[in-house]
């Protein structure tokens, strides 16, 4: 079912960018082609992280209130339930404005389904993204987090959640040090 206001997921969007990156450009399909340029101009258009509806917490409300078991409207289902509620939602007050997806801001290695800014920033300087002003808050935040030591802190982890823990929570980062080094050379900041 459809429950998402936004018209397609922007958290993997950086998963599906690293990949495409590592295939050398001369060896890349028109398809694998076309496929990066939108997944990079996607990341792009909502400057890393900007993606969140101004009106998500009205929209979960809405789909909050979906009915039981009793006929639904299309075919009865609560999918066409939602479907006619999203598309009233939209025409009739719009998903707003776009809101920063603060949790892109807590940078973590290794990551699952979701990512971060710094994950996003590192995917598109694998593709070769040139430098874009839309890149402008991303990298701030990503040259606000370099400490004294020039060193980045893990402040997201999957730690417990995997067979061993990968670095320690709140201790610096060789990984994160490593991806945001890059991210700052490839793009100049």
């Amino acid at each position: 079912m459809d429950y998402s206001l936004p018209a397609r997921c922007h958290m993997a969007q950086p998963k599906a960018v690293s990949p495409c990156a590592l295939i050398p450009a001369e060896k890349r399909t028109s398809n694998e082609r076309k496929a990066l340029d939108l997944l990079v101009q996607g990341l792009l258009e909502t400057e890393v992280f900007v993606y969140v509806p101004e009106r998500g917490k009205e929209w979960t409300e809405v789909i909050a209130r979906k009915p039981g078991k009793e006929p639904r409207g299309a075919g009865g289902t609560s999918a066409g339930w939602i479907a006619e509620r999203k598309k009233e939602f939209l025409t009739e007050i719009g998903p707003g404005g776009r809101e920063p997806k603060t949790g892109w801001l807590k940078f973590g290695f290794p990551l699952t389904y979701n990512s971060d800014a710094l994950e996003a920033l590192y995917a598109l300087a694998l593709a070769g993204a040139p430098s874009d002003a839309r890149l402008a808050r991303a990298l701030e935040a990503v040259r606000a987090k370099e400490g004294r030591d020039g060193r980045w802190i893990l402040e997201n982890t999957l730690n417990g959640k995997m067979r061993a823990d990968v670095e320690a929570r709140g201790k610096p980062s060789k990984w994160l040090t490593f991806f945001a080094r890059h991210v700052l050379r490839h793009f100049g900041a």
